[in-house]
């Protein structure tokens, strides 16, 4: 699943592209992508709407559009947007196809069909199921090691689950929990409660470093994340961890391991995250 940097590559490759851009008409295939509304009804809240600016809340795209509307997208499992220069769905099969005056159209394609599209008044959605109930954002200056300790402190469940607990920290999913540990550390089987502060500080720094990395590198591909442009990310490259079992550690040679934590899978090195 695209985790807050690939997201976050997705919208700044489609930003310049698609800003004050108005759309023509648009084309919903999948009724399952569209939860709130019906496929029809969709195409005609969109059809002569501009695109304002696009923003991201944890894993959300917001496109925020005239007229105090708001379109949502989340990417999920295998969800792909991208840019192309033609006035014509592709011939591969998409769930949504957006138009725009200027020649070139926003398709979002999605193998498994479990992304999501919301279209409506801005305030409305901000009170959808999942999205308003977000914790913070762990690349924002003010979320700090403390504002975590404050999150888990009471917490007996591992600090890996923890990480992925959208309400407590917004973005993080499995590949950079792993490699925040790593970072940090910290065992992905240490109960929340367990952890001190300057543990929590510690972490926290590392979650935002690899986060501003990985948005750098563009991302992570493995098997179907791709850019704005149809392109994959590289950070893949730099993983200490994640993806790497039965390899060595590139910090102490050690092997790393997998292990299960509430049926996901967790990379850690038993030497560098003793527990």
């Amino acid at each position: 699943m695209p985790e807050l940097p690939e997201v976050e590559t997705v919208r700044r490759h489609l930003l310049p592209q698609l800003a004050n851009r108005r759309i023509e008409k648009a084309r919903f295939l999948d009724q399952r992508a569209l939860p709130f509304m019906p496929k029809e009804d969709a195409a005609d809240v969109l059809s002569g709407r501009t695109i304002l600016d696009i923003q991201r809340v944890g894993k959300y795209l917001l496109f925020r559009l005239d007229e105090q509307m708001l379109m949502v997208i989340h990417l999920r499992m295998t969800g792909r947007l991208y840019v192309l220069t033609r006035r014509t769905p592709p011939d591969a099969r998409y769930s949504a196809w957006i138009q725009f005056d200027h020649g070139t159209g926003l398709c979002f394609q999605d193998t498994r069909r479990f992304g999501t599209i919301y279209i409506g008044d801005r305030q409305q959605l901000m009170n959808i199921p999942g999205l308003a109930n977000l914790g913070p954002d762990p690349t924002n200056d003010d979320w700090t090691g403390q504002c975590l300790l404050r999150q888990i402190q009471k917490r007996r469940a591992p600090i890996k689950s923890l990480l992925l607990n959208q309400t407590i920290v917004a973005g993080i999913g499995n590949i950079y929990a792993d490699e925040s540990l790593f970072c940090a550390g910290i065992h992905p089987l240490r109960m929340g409660m367990e952890l001190t502060a300057k543990e929590c500080d510690q972490l926290a720094r590392c979650i935002k470093n690899i986060l501003h990395d990985a948005i750098a590198f563009e991302g992570t591909t493995f098997r179907d994340f791709r850019l704005g442009y149809d392109q994959s990310g590289s950070f893949q490259e730099r993983l200490q961890v994640y993806g790497r079992t039965g390899e060595s550690c590139r910090q102490c040679s050690g092997p790393i391991t997998k292990l299960k934590i509430a049926g996901r899978s967790s990379h850690y090195c038993s030497v560098c995250q003793p527990k």
